[in-house]
């Protein structure tokens, strides 16, 4: 009736074959039953799920049954670089942040050519104006009438 996270791998059109979807949607068939670690060894930073979206991967030791269709999954550790984004490793007790800058050509020039460095150039973007760096930026929009208003009106 509802929802279930975990339920039964979906079932394959072809009952003579494990079916693996990869992440560019892709299918692998293998014609036996197989072992996870045996696909992982193949596929490393990855897990093998019951669905795409699943939150647990199955373990090492499960096999992989004909007729049925199975997830290939980025891990945890490896999912910012599947999905692009390069991979930063966290000193303990530190933490990571992004940021976008936009700059000029001739900025970039001078970063590129060495004339000024990233950290100083970074430095002197810095809010001074308090009062700006706390306002945060709402949009102006004229008020919508409501439906009496407009009887009122007219």
């Amino acid at each position: 009736m509802g929802n279930s996270c975990f339920g039964a791998a979906e079932k394959s059109n072809n009952k003579n074959v494990v079916q693996l979807v990869k992440m560019d949607g892709k299918i692998m068939e293998f014609s036996a039953s197989i072992l996870v670690k045996d696909v992982l060894q193949t596929f490393s930073g990855y897990n093998v799920a019951l669905s795409r979206d699943a939150l647990q991967h199955l373990p090492l030791n499960s096999r992989l049954k004909l007729g049925d269709m199975y997830y290939l999954i980025p891990s945890v550790e490896n999912y910012e670089t599947a999905e692009g984004s390069p991979k930063v490793e966290k000193e303990e007790g530190g933490s990571v942040k992004r940021i976008k800058v936009v700059i000029t050509r001739q900025q970039l020039q001078d970063l590129l050519s060495k004339q000024v460095l990233a950290v100083d150039f970074l430095s002197g973007l810095k809010c001074t104006d308090d009062e700006k760096c706390r306002t945060i930026w709402k949009p102006e929009l004229e008020s919508i009438p409501e439906e009496h208003e407009i009887r009122s009106i007219f």
